[in-house]
């Protein structure tokens, strides 16, 4: 599954997108306000074999259910790099044997609420996630553009998110940007991201493509090659000034 939008789907017992016996790869996607029994974005169970779940760049945004980013099932292993996760409280992932080894958690951020892990009887589990994880108290914090439905610019990072370059530096984002390396958390990054479309400026470059995103700058001059825009670097300079 590859820029795909999942929003506002209600399943029964199982989560959206249901695994049965198989693989899952998701990548470049956004799961939001959907609702399960179990597993509010993907559910997985083995049914006599193992399955193998991969998640790259993508955004979960208040999905509901028993693990609302997932649930997993036994003999279920799940790699999830790169990952924005927003929702309600009570565990983003939810685990049928009541144990998480199976989950591999790096390079993401979430929005803290009781619990990361819960088994299936919601009891919490010690998971804490691996390599490059970024912990919020409010998903204010992450800088998102306003999303409410899924449409083209939602939840896209503003151009100071801390979610940008701090991806997986293996995972590489197909873009050039201005002032940071490519590799950024959720749907705007990896190999198959979205393509940005929040433009404040209403020139021809998308904020997270535009060296100065605040001010029309059609041209993109920047002389001192510093990854700001020559007009931005005059409003930082007339700021510094001031304050002095």
């Amino acid at each position: 599954i590859q820029r795909t939008f999942l929003c506002e789907n209600t399943s029964g017992s199982t989560g959206t997108i249901h695994v049965s016996a198989a693989n899952l790869m998701i990548q470049s996607s956004i799961f939001a306000n959907n609702s399960a029994t179990r597993g509010g974005s993907f559910t997985s169970s083995e049914m006599g074999e193992e399955n193998t779940v991969a998640i790259e760049n993508v955004h979960f945004v208040n999905n509901d259910g028993l693990g609302s980013v997932g649930f997993l099932g036994t003999g279920t292993t799940a790699t999830i790099t790169n990952a924005v996760m927003i929702g309600p409280s009570g565990g983003s992932f939810a685990f049928e044997e009541g144990d998480s080894a199976g989950l591999t958690l790096q390079f993401s951020a979430y929005v803290q609420g009781d619990s990361l892990a819960v088994g299936e009887d919601e009891t919490p589990l010690s998971f804490t996630g691996g390599e490059g994880i970024q912990v919020f108290e409010d998903e204010d914090d992450m800088l998102l553009h306003p999303g409410e439905s899924c449409e083209p610019g939602a939840w896209e990072p503003e151009a100071d998110s801390p979610l940008l370059n701090t991806g997986d530096p293996s995972i590489k984002d197909p873009f050039e940007f201005p002032n940071h390396q490519e590799s950024n958390l959720g749907a705007y990054g990896g190999p198959e991201a979205l393509f940005p479309a929040v433009n404040s400026d209403d020139d021809s470059h998308p904020d997270l493509f535009d060296n100065c995103p605040l001010v029309d700058n059609e041209n993109q001059d920047d002389a001192d090659e510093d990854g700001i825009g020559d007009l931005c670097d005059c409003l930082l300079y007339t700021t510094d000034a001031a304050d002095e």
